[in-house]
């Protein structure tokens, strides 16, 4: 698998985006062909099961038939008159009244044989054992002594017998008298049906091939070219179907169950008839999903090739640049498109003409610092040139016993070397204090009793760093706004707080106080310092872009209450997060 993934990974975007295309395409055509072919075997197995339900239906409308038929023997067998007839029959074999009766039951013989086309004859044996039989086919009972014993046994219930050759199904049975306990033998009634009528003309059946079988075996019904059936399945259920092959040819075959009379009727469909259309229909579909599948294997390579062919332009144009080439290339840009690879070769071509200008600016700039490295050498005199000074006039200060001046211009000059002297942004906080701590010097010396200055320091941050003239500019702002303004005294306090990760630095002065209005301004820079030049913004500004937006100054401040200015730093010492 990671061996597939690595392949794939090395492969170009337009590789890429075909393999892509194609395997989802691929899953498609699969999922359809199994969604087709699963839609089309059920719409089959629906039509097999329709063909074992117009069976069903078939055989019981024939069932209903047959029950007639059997309704109108017990009708005969059980009639009053009928029964008087037979016993005095019986009873008086030669007398002239027998032979009137004898001539009654035909007629009722022949009424019951008209009732249904497909009763072909009707036949009553007597006591006697004299015959009559009326109908169109009165040749298809013969035998009937064979059916003696099955129907004695019966002892006057209806009992059916098919008769293979003639296409016959018998309603037969045993004429007893009811008038008295010992039910007297009267005689025999079979009535024949006729199969072919029953079965076309009453059930209308469509021209497919059928059979009635009985439960011994025999075909009571056919209409096929078939003079064999063993191929025939067992029906064991009530009713089903099978799909078999029979002389090369694929039959489907739907069966179903009478219990009475005990037949089994079948009726065989070829199979190609009933499935030809879906199998037109699957081959269609099939052909669809090749077409299909071959006409999005073509758009999807133009795609790729349309996608790929700009990347490949500006992979070309980054290897001139790699080489040093900075000048456009014709032919290679196709910042004329309006899509993302469009964007991406106008914001090259932009940055590639920013950079030309950078080299070109580089090398002014570089001309211009040659011009004045020397006179930034000349400057560096300056600073110690100043310390030397501000020394010689501290030590006259102290010469001339003037603590004062010696003080005010000894913190003057730690404040400058402090300042001065230290290139890095970054200092310790300590420093940061020290260089308030001299500021306030001279700031006490200028007003005296009225300036009340406390620093409260947490000894575990005195290393953290902070950027330098952080606090200071702070201070100042607190005297000019503060101090200068009052006539009373003006008391300011530095203090440190650790908050989890974080370090605040709280001034804190009782000064005059802002309105809301006057602090945004202030922190929007809308006003300026008018001491040192470093306004409240500006550090905002610096501590953000060096910590994040996290950090920086919050002001709180009520008019002529005073106002607290809070420094939040992480908690760092030196150049280390603690």
């Amino acid at each position: 698998m990671k061996r597939i993934v690595s392949l794939f990974n090395n492969l170009s975007i337009k590789d890429k985006f075909f393999t892509i295309t194609i395997s989802i395409l691929s899953v498609f055509c699969l999922m359809s062909i199994l969604i087709v072919s699963y839609v089309i075997n059920l719409y089959e197995q629906k039509i097999y099961e329709e063909s074992a339900e117009v069976l069903h239906l078939s055989s019981t409308i024939l069932e209903q038939e047959i029950k007639k038929v059997e309704n109108i023997s017990f009708q005969f067998s059980t009639d009053n008159r009928v029964q008087e007839y037979l016993s005095y029959i019986k009873e008086n074999p030669l007398d002239y009244e027998s032979y009137q009766y004898k001539i009654q039951l035909r007629e009722r013989m022949t009424t019951l044989a008209t009732q249904e086309r497909y009763v072909a004859s009707i036949e009553l044996i007597d006591a006697t054992g004299e015959e009559q039989t009326v109908g169109f086919n009165t040749k298809v009972i013969n035998e009937v002594e064979d059916m003696f014993p099955a129907l004695n046994a019966a002892r006057g219930a209806n009992v059916w017998f098919g008769k293979e050759e003639e296409s016959i199904l018998l309603s037969a049975r045993q004429l007893r008298g009811k008038s008295n306990i010992n039910l007297q033998h009267y005689g025999y009634l079979t009535i024949a049906l006729d199969m072919n009528i029953l079965m076309r003309e009453i059930l209308n059946l469509s021209p497919n091939r059928n059979f009635v079988i009985s439960k011994n075996g025999e075909i009571i019904y056919t209409n096929n070219e078939f003079t064999e059936y063993d191929f025939l399945p067992a029906s064991q259920n009530n009713r089903g179907y099978e799909i078999k092959t029979v002389n090369n040819e694929k039959l489907l075959i739907t069966h179903f169950n009478s219990r009475n009379p005990d037949l089994t009727y079948y009726n065989i469909i070829n199979f190609d008839e009933i499935t030809s259309q879906t199998e037109l229909l699957r081959n269609l579909l099939m052909l669809l999903f090749v077409i299909t599948f071959l006409l999005a294997m073509y758009i999807s390579r133009r795609a790729a090739r349309g996608i790929s062919k700009p990347l490949e332009q500006l992979t070309k144009k980054m290897k001139k640049v790699q080489e040093g080439d900075f000048e456009q290339v014709e032919g290679l840009s196709s910042s004329h498109l309006k899509d993302e690879i469009g964007v991406l070769h106008k914001n090259f071509e932009i940055m590639l003409n920013r950079i030309n200008e950078l080299i070109k600016e580089n090398y002014m700039k570089q001309l211009m610092i040659k011009e004045t490295e020397y006179k930034a050498l000349e400057a560096q005199i300056n600073p110690h040139f100043l310390y030397n000074t501000l020394d010689s006039i501290n030590w006259m200060a102290k010469s001339n016993k003037q603590k004062a001046i010696a003080e005010m211009v000894e913190s003057l000059g730690n404040m400058m070397r402090n300042i001065i002297s230290k290139k890095e942004p970054l200092i310790t906080i300590k420093e940061e204090l020290e260089i308030v701590h001299d500021y306030m010097r001279i700031q006490t010396y200028r007003f005296r009793n009225r300036l009340n200055f406390t620093i409260n320091i947490l000894p575990e941050i005195e290393k953290c760093s902070m950027p330098k003239l952080t606090i200071q500019p702070i201070v100042e702002n607190a005297i000019q706004h503060g101090l200068e303004n009052m006539v009373t005294d003006c008391y300011i306090t530095v203090s440190t707080q650790i908050i989890g990760d974080d370090i605040a630095i709280m001034v804190k002065d009782n000064g005059g106080g802002m309105d809301k209005e006057t602090i945004h301004a202030v922190m929007k820079g809308n006003i300026k310092s008018r001491s040192s030049g470093i306004g409240v913004h500006n550090i905002n500004e610096r501590i953000k872009l060096m910590y994040g937006d996290q950090y920086g100054i919050n002001i709180s401040s009520e008019v002529n209450k005073g106002t607290t200015v809070t420094i939040s730093l992480p908690f760092k010492r030196g150049d280390h997060v603690v």
